[in-house]
């Protein structure tokens, strides 16, 4: 085996190893190991290739990501409120973020000449947590007798299933509708099937919304590329897949008895928003009059607390125009500063764009926004000017508007999250820049 194949060989497994842990509970070591072991195998063809990385980098996506990495490295000493919490935040959640682009970019250099089915390949270890989690659920249904669903596994919480599903749903679709095997494509479709079914299992209705949103989204991406002669050939195909997506839909709303409570939601416009999260019962039952025990608890703790919570960081970041110090706790910190000992104070917003606003500031959010932007306008401008990286333009835009919608509705823009949408995003760019023949993934 050549050198270079060799080391070809190690940042594969390296980042195979990055993908498959990121969205695992507790891998925080390993986690952090493969992304550094990752980011020095690549570092020879970053260096050897700068030059050659600034042309593809180009505009906007390359001036985005300088735009938003200045930003990080110059919030901690010219902007926080506490410049050792912020520092703490940029090497533990937005420094390794930033890294991932960068590895993501770097593995993108080193796989000119990619191994067939990458696009496939991605797809299944990104899946490797919902796999994990199925064979939990298998055994605790044999050793129990029982069929529970909101079972979590190994896993800390169920929203880290859904965010391992929906990128790996986003992966495999591209590989079911462009992969030229039937024999990738039939096994896309087992894996697609089994990431929603993990969602399903753990209860995560985030994780079923967007894993479907996911397909739909990568179906507009090829259906807009391919146009009619897609359809021709794929059709009936394309039909049954929204068949099922509508069925499994339906499925997903009768089995959760949770998702009865989602006109709840609405209940969370009314009153002050900062008052409940201060006071309460005391102030739900008193100034708002509600006299309903089911109401008054999706109020404070249900799915009406998701939009009490979302317009009391509203209020929240009028004060901190500029953010606190970076950190994952800066919505109970504004929030103490408003009530000493609030009644239930949530650990963050529900809304990673607004998380991001009251961490890093609104020009931080901002400039967040435009490098998931940015990607996403890259990959759909792809889609026709350069058809033989259509399948990276697919995951490109796919992914990017994904975890732009995504951030409306739970907060994903800290820790991990970002270093999955930061490898999957700026790997994807770099194939599509190279401007590498499409059938080499094929």
């Amino acid at each position: 085996m050549s050198k270079r194949s060799l080391t070809l060989a190690w940042i594969g497994l390296a980042a195979a190893v990055y993908v498959a842990v990121l969205p695992m509970a507790d891998t925080i070591a390993l986690r952090n190991t493969a992304l550094l072991l990752l980011l020095l195998l690549v570092a020879q063809y970053l260096w050897r290739e700068r030059l050659e990385l600034v042309r593809l980098a180009g505009w906007p996506v390359g001036i985005a990501f300088v735009a938003w990495s200045g930003y990080l490295l110059v919030f901690p000493f010219v902007i926080s409120r506490d410049m050792g919490v912020a520092l703490q935040s940029l090497a533990g959640q937005w420094g390794p973020g930033v890294l991932a682009m960068v590895a993501g970019a770097g593995a993108g250099l080193a796989t000119r000449r990619r191994p067939q089915h990458l696009i496939f390949w991605l797809g299944v270890i990104s899946c490797i947590p919902n796999l994990i989690h199925i064979v939990l659920f298998v055994q605790d249904v044999i050793q129990s007798g029982q069929v529970r669903l909101n079972f979590w596994g190994r896993e800390a919480h169920h929203a880290d299933l859904g965010y391992a599903a929906g990128q790996s749903v986003i992966l495999l679709t591209v590989a079911l509708l462009t992969d030229a095997k039937a024999r990738v494509r039939w096994v896309a479709a087992a894996l697609i099937v089994a990431c929603i079914s993990s969602t399903v299992i753990a209860s995560s209705r985030g994780g079923q919304v967007f894993s479907l949103l996911g397909m739909g989204l990568v179906a507009c991406s090829v259906l807009r590329s391919a146009g009619m002669a897609f359809m021709r050939k794929h059709g009936l195909s394309m039909l049954l897949v929204v068949v099922l997506g509508g069925l499994a839909l339906a499925f997903f709303v009768r089995q959760d008895g949770r998702w009865s409570h989602v006109g709840m939601y609405a209940k969370g416009a009314e009153g002050d928003a900062l008052q409940i999260a201060c006071k309460g019962m005391d102030y739900i039952r008193g100034e708002m009059g509600v006299e309903d025990d089911n109401v008054a608890i999706h109020i404070l703790k249900g799915d009406g607390s998701r939009l009490v919570v979302l317009r009391g960081a509203l209020e929240l970041s009028k004060n901190a125009p500029w953010g606190v110090d970076g950190s994952r706790q800066a919505y109970q910190k504004l929030l103490h500063e408003v009530c000493q000992d609030p009644a239930y104070a949530m650990a963050h917003a529900h809304n990673g764009w607004l998380d991001t606003a009251l961490a890093i500031g609104w020009l931080g959010a901002a400039l967040y926004c435009w490098v998931l932007l940015a990607f996403a306008w890259a990959g759909y401008r792809a889609q026709r000017t350069i058809a033989d990286a259509n399948p990276w333009a697919h995951v490109l835009f796919a992914a990017a508007v994904f975890w732009i919608l995504r951030g409306l509705t739970d907060s994903v823009f800290r820790d991990h999250m970002l270093e999955m949408q930061g490898f999957i995003l700026s790997l994807a760019y770099v194939q599509i820049r190279l401007g590498l023949n499409g059938q080499n993934d094929r």
